[in-house]
């Protein structure tokens, strides 16, 4: 595809896993984090690194 990076953030370990692989399944490269602090450091680190995020409605 076209590189495409998505940052995903969910607290549930399995709902994780399982979004990064369908995402990569589609072409797109997928990092999972299990929370908002974690995504929020790495988006700082590197901003240039992620193209979009997808995260849980609610995360403990």
């Amino acid at each position: 595809m076209n590189n495409f990076k998505t940052l995903v953030v969910d607290d549930e370990e399995d709902s994780l896993v399982i979004l990064v692989k369908r995402l990569k399944k589609r072409g797109i490269e997928a990092t999972g984090v299990k929370s908002g602090a974690e995504a929020l450091n790495l988006i700082k680190k590197r901003p240039r690194d992620i193209d979009a995020t997808a995260s849980d409605r609610s995360i403990k």
